[in-house]
């Protein structure tokens, strides 16, 4: 059985990254540059910047994008709350022949 809340899902999300900024010391969110990650991480620098707070960034990042993936990400990158950005690129070469579906 479904159970429905008064909030909407935006505060609902909102009411979730207050709660991690004032809960925890350090933190740090995963953006795969796609436009559900975006969001979070543009709503955290939203309630961090209200809050006073920073946060790290982690990318995981394919190198599989189109230009304007990559432009995102820049964007992303630039957001004023983010201290510290983790950025890991993964190309054919690096990721183990064991992940690939190739073999």
């Amino acid at each position: 059985m479904k159970k429905y809340c008064k909030e909407n899902v935006l505060e609902a999300a909102m009411t979730r990254l207050e709660y991690i900024f004032d809960t925890f010391p350090h933190v740090y969110f995963s953006f795969s540059v796609g436009k559900d990650s975006g969001a979070m991480i543009q709503l955290a620098d939203q309630v961090a910047q209200k809050k006073k707070k920073t946060f790290d960034l982690l990318i995981l990042d394919i190198e599989a994008n189109y230009d304007a993936t990559r432009t995102f990400m820049e964007k992303i990158k630039a957001l004023p709350s983010i201290n510290q950005t983790f950025h890991f690129p993964f190309t054919r070469t690096t990721i183990p022949a064991s992940f690939s579906h190739n073999g």
